[in-house]
């Protein structure tokens, strides 16, 4: 589902920026909306980063391979800073650099992790073999 959504959004989101500026357009209201939403950026970074952690913790126990434990780790950090520290947040060039940065980084934790559990370390496929 979100595959869909996030191409039609970024579609929408220009559009969301002029209707800022007109009191009269349809959107103006859902823009502002989104405005107000950006202060719980760092609420939602918490939550993500909370959530990315237990699903590497739990995988990690399943396949006990580092790499996306570490990977989770070091996407969290970066999202948290990027929005909870002051001075990182409210610049926008650091901010967005290490926002994207921690996001892109939670999703290869995500994948390394599926990875990991869906394929068994090579030990382990060569003793299953007969």
């Amino acid at each position: 589902m979100h595959c869909v959504v996030v191409p039609l959004a970024f579609a929408f989101v220009p559009a969301l920026g002029f209707s800022l500026y007109s009191h009269h357009h349809p959107a103006h209201d859902l823009a502002i909306a989104l405005l107000h939403l950006a202060r719980w950026e760092a609420v939602f970074a918490w939550a993500a980063s909370a959530l990315a952690g237990s699903s590497a913790v739990v995988g990690y126990a399943r396949h006990r391979e580092p790499a996306p434990l570490l990977a989770a780790l070091a996407g969290s950090i970066l999202l948290v800073v990027a929005t909870s520290l002051p001075a990182v947040a409210q610049d926008r060039w650091w901010h967005a650099l290490l926002a994207v940065a921690g996001g892109a980084t939670l999703a290869a934790a995500h994948l390394l992790n599926l990875r990991a559990s869906r394929h068994p370390p090579v030990q382990e496929r060569a003793i299953a073999v007969p």
